[in-house]
């Protein structure tokens, strides 16, 4: 999906946005027994952007502080949202390209906004945690 939609050769940098998994004591209490888990994937995700896009220089900003993480995806080229209500409204306010997939019991008003300039919506399926969780997925089945 990204090198579908990702140009190839103007990317310097990429960073992928997530909650710390290094500090539990930094982690809602009910993500804390999947840290281990999502380090992993945040880590082989990043190996994957980092092979798929090899001029682009690619960071995991997990430590960010809210307003910070809000910042980086409103002025990002690039906003990109998983169905999360935590990227939702910044990757709509971005100046750049908005990414965003196709969630309608998340947020239904999506398809209302398809046609917008810099909205671009995203019809293709998630993987979403409940199915890692009960397929007991690691990362290499992820990826």
């Amino acid at each position: 999906t990204y090198n579908d939609w990702l140009p190839q050769n103007d990317l310097e940098s990429i960073g992928i946005l997530t909650a710390n998994f290094e500090d539990p004591s930094k982690a809602r209490g009910k993500d804390v027994p999947f840290l281990p888990t999502c380090k992993a994937i945040v880590e082989d995700f990043a190996l994957y952007l980092k092979t798929t896009f090899p001029s682009a220089t690619v960071t995991i900003r997990n430590s960010d502080s809210l307003e910070t993480a809000v910042t980086r995806m409103v002025y990002a080229k690039h906003s990109w949202c998983n169905p999360s209500t935590f990227c939702l409204y910044p990757t709509l306010a971005t100046t750049g390209q908005a990414y965003l997939v196709k969630s309608p019991g998340l947020y239904p008003f999506v398809e209302e906004i398809r046609n917008a300039t810099n909205v671009h919506v995203l019809d293709r399926p998630f993987l979403n945690m409940f199915n890692i969780v009960s397929q007991n997925m690691g990362a290499a089945d992820i990826i």
